[in-house]
C-alpha cells in the first residue's frame, strides 16, 4: 500500500468514525449526503474517499467550503457537551477532507507545514476557542 493509499484509508476511517448528533440540521445533512456519495467500503473492509471523483465536482467542492464556513460561524462553548464534541468531530474531518481535496492527487500532508494551518486559523475564526 502507498502513501496515498494509506492516507486515503485513514481519512476514510475518521470520516466514517465522525460523531454526528447534529445531522438535524440542514448543513450537517449536507456534509452526510457528501460522504455517503464519496465514502464506499472498499474490498478490505476499510472506508475510502473517492478523491478523484470529488475533485471534478466544483458544486461538491463548494458545498465541503460552504459547510466548513456555515460551522466557523457557531459558538461550541455555547453548544451541550455531546454537541460540540461533534461539532468539533466534523470540523475536523471537513477541514482534513478540505486539505486533501486542495492538494489532490499530490500528497498533502508531505511538503510544507505550512500547508496543514486551516484549523487554527479556523479556531481563530471561532474566536480563539480551540478544542
Amino acid at each position: 500500500m502507498n502513501r496515498r493509499d494509506t492516507l486515503g484509508a485513514m481519512c476514510g476511517l475518521v470520516v466514517s468514525l465522525a460523531a454526528r448528533p447534529l445531522s438535524a440540521q440542514t448543513s450537517d445533512g449536507v456534509f452526510d449526503a457528501l460522504l455517503a456519495k464519496y465514502v464506499k467500503p472498499g474490498a478490505d473492509g476499510v472506508n475510502r474517499v473517492d478523491y478523484a471523483r470529488w475533485t471534478a465536482s466544483a458544486q461538491d467542492l463548494t458545498s465541503l467550503y460552504d459547510y466548513i464556513s456555515h460551522l466557523a460561524a457557531r459558538t461550541p462553548s455555547k453548544m451541550p457537551r455531546n454537541d460540540a464534541f461533534a461539532f468539533w468531530c466534523n470540523l475536523y474531518n471537513a477541514v482534513t477532507l478540505k486539505v486533501v481535496l486542495d492538494r489532490y492527487p499530490s500528497h498533502p500532508f508531505a511538503t510544507s507545514k505550512a500547508r496543514v494551518c486551516s484549523i487554527p486559523k479556523l479556531t481563530s475564526a471561532l474566536g480563539g476557542r480551540s478544542a
